[in-house]
């Protein structure tokens, strides 16, 4: 049980786990927006802010990827965003996010729809 907890101590400090907000399994939505990354990005801040959260990038991921992390007023990593090109003038997101919080699904289907827009 002592080597467990060991090595799963190693894992995390060497960044092997990548702690998602959420668990080990938080919940997956993938949205396709049309328009440019960017143009989605910024959408996406101003939505955050409404929904009173605060979108903060993160580094890039490979593949031109961006992420992002969704934070709560209290500055907590409440959310991951993955922002990537899907195709000509279109972006997906994919939001990771703890299934069992009913206030964090609401904000994040109602910046979807607001960005759909």
């Amino acid at each position: 049980m002592k080597k467990t907890w060991l090595l799963l101590l190693t894992f995390l400090l060497s960044g092997c786990i990548d702690p998602v907000p959420g668990g080990l399994h938080p919940e997956v939505k993938v949205a396709y927006f049309k328009g440019s990354k960017q143009a989605v990005e910024n959408c996406l801040y101003d939505s955050a802010n409404s929904q009173r959260l605060s979108l903060i990038p993160d580094d890039p991921l490979p593949g031109g990827s961006d992420r992002f992390h969704l934070q709560n007023s209290r500055l907590e990593n409440v959310a991951s965003l993955d922002v990537s090109d899907f195709g000509v003038n279109q972006t997906s997101v994919d939001f990771f996010y703890a299934p069992h919080i009913p206030e964090l699904y609401a904000a994040v289907s109602a910046m979807i729809a607001h960005c759909k827009k």
